[in-house]
Parts: C-alpha cells; sequence; structure tokens
C-alpha cells in the first residue's frame, strides 16, 4: 500500500523488480522500442494507481483522448467512473493535428495543447496539478517524449524534462513516468544524454528467440530496472508476459527429475 514517501503499485511485474516501491519524487523514463509492451504497462499502472484512490494525469501526444479511453476499457478499467471522482484527466497533445477545429473531444480532457510550442505546453501540464490539488499522490504519464523531440532540438527537450523534474517530481511529489520509443539511433541517444539526470529508467523489449518461448502460449517480453534512485530493485532482466489479468513475471526454474537426470523447465 502506498504512503507518504513512497508509492506502491500492486502489479505483479511491478512489484517483483520494484518491491520497495517507488519514491514518489521520481522522474522515469520507460523505454523501448515499438511493441515492447511501454502502453500497456502504462496503462497497467495508471489503472492501480486509480484503484488505490489516487489520480492520474495522462499526457496523450501519440494518441486521441478516444484511443487512450478505449485502452484502458480493454483492460476494463471503469474510466468514466474514475473521471467521475476526480482521478482521471487527460491532457490532449493530439488533436491539434485535426484538420477542423472541434468541440472538447471529452470531457476527461483537462486542457488541450500543441506540443510545437513547448514552454506553452509544460506550462499547462504544471498548470492541470494546481487547478486539481495533485500534491504528494498520483501519477503523471507521459505518452511519449518522442512528439517534444520532433519539433525540438534535444538539448530544448532535455530542459523540459529537467522542468518538468523539477516541478511536478520534485516540488510536487509526484512521480512522473514519460514513456519514450528508442526505435532508431536519434531517441537511443537522447536517451543515453538524459540518463545523468532522471531519478528511474525501466527497458522493455520483446524477446525474439527464447528457448522456452515456444512452450509459452503468450509473447514474451523482458524488462530491466537501468536505474532507480532511493531504492533497491532487480538488476538482471526479468521475463514477463501481458494478458487481459495483468502483466505477470515469467519465472523459470530448472528441477531434476528421475534417477537420469533428465532436467525440466518450469515456468
Amino acid at each position: 500500500m502506498s504512503n507518504n514517501n513512497r508509492l506502491y503499485v500492486d502489479v505483479d511485474l511491478i512489484k517483483y523488480i520494484l518491491p520497495e516501491g517507488i519514491p514518489r519524487n521520481s522522474f522515469i523514463i520507460l523505454s523501448g522500442e515499438a511493441g515492447s509492451g511501454k502502453s500497456v504497462l502504462a496503462t497497467f499502472i495508471a489503472k492501480n494507481i486509480m484503484e488505490q484512490g489516487e489520480p492520474v494525469v495522462f499526457v496523450a501526444f501519440d494518441d486521441d483522448p478516444l484511443t487512450i479511453i478505449q485502452q484502458f476499457k480493454a483492460f476494463s478499467t471503469r474510466i468514466e467512473e474514475y473521471h467521475s471522482k476526480g482521478l482521471f484527466y487527460i491532457v490532449d497533445g493530439f488533436t491539434y493535428l485535426f484538420s477542423k477545429e472541434l468541440e472538447k473531444f471529452d470531457e476527461m480532457v483537462a486542457l488541450e495543447v500543441n506540443p510545437s510550442d513547448l514552454d506553452q505546453t509544460l506550462y499547462n501540464i504544471i498548470k492541470v496539478l494546481e487547478e486539481h490539488k495533485i500534491n504528494g499522490k498520483g501519477v503523471v504519464i507521459i505518452d511519449s517524449l518522442n512528439v517534444f523531440l520532433n519539433y525540438h532540438e534535444p538539448s530544448r527537450v532535455l530542459e523540459a524534462v529537467k522542468t518538468l523534474r523539477a516541478n511536478i517530481s520534485k516540488l510536487r511529489n509526484v512521480v512522473v513516468l514519460a514513456l519514450l520509443h528508442t526505435s532508431t539511433d536519434y531517441y537511443s541517444e537522447f536517451l543515453n544524454s538524459i540518463v545523468h539526470l532522471v531519478d528511474g529508467i525501466l527497458v522493455t523489449e520483446v524477446v525474439v528467440q527464447h528457448p522456452m518461448s515456444g512452450e509459452i502460449p503468450l509473447p514474451l517480453r523482458q524488462i530491466l530496472v537501468k536505474k532507480m534512485k532511493g531504492v533497491s530493485h532487480r538488476v538482471s532482466w526479468t521475463l514477463y508476459v501481458i494478458d487481459k489479468e495483468g502483466i505477470r513475471p515469467v519465472i523459470l526454474k530448472t528441477e531434476e527429475e528421475g534417477k537420469s537426470g533428465e532436467k525440466k523447465k518450469q515456468f
């Protein structure tokens, strides 16, 4: 259960790799290539935070609000109920791309932003937290930092990360989970440039040819806690699977069976 200093995420995989929870003043990067499970991980984390009665601000750059809402519903999240309780807000950084102006896309949208205006976008993200008095609780999810990098020089995006970390994680004691797609060297190099500026880095990837992949009926992925300040954590890659019920670590075991000495792998 969460306390004043740490956020405990009741998702099997997160409990396994971060058993002591996450310091609330953390700015964390969740990185990986396309299809590596970042968005689903973020969705399950957000769902659990709301189940604990804490708010989630979802900064949506990669998809429109309706798609975000549908993703939560796909995993049996009572998203309208959470919004009505003041536990879910969307900062919409996608519909600025639409060819004509529309009325507010959904009642869950707190503000609309245009990420090509970096300073105004940062101001409005922080403004949502101020207006809804989000301090010492909850999570801000940014999906994803790549949009900033598509509009602005890496040095400006680096300053944006510092600004968000200072004004959300440090000043307000609210965890930020920022997704970063590292499908090209450009984005991977940016990740390397901010390692020293952030509090945590999680790396996730698809496992293409694992010896056990043929025996596991779901796509196999793995995650690494590359960095996490303030708490102990698993330091090796952890295999996991995703289904509608949740995100579970896959623990491979080897047991001696019979006098023949044959070994059987279990998961």
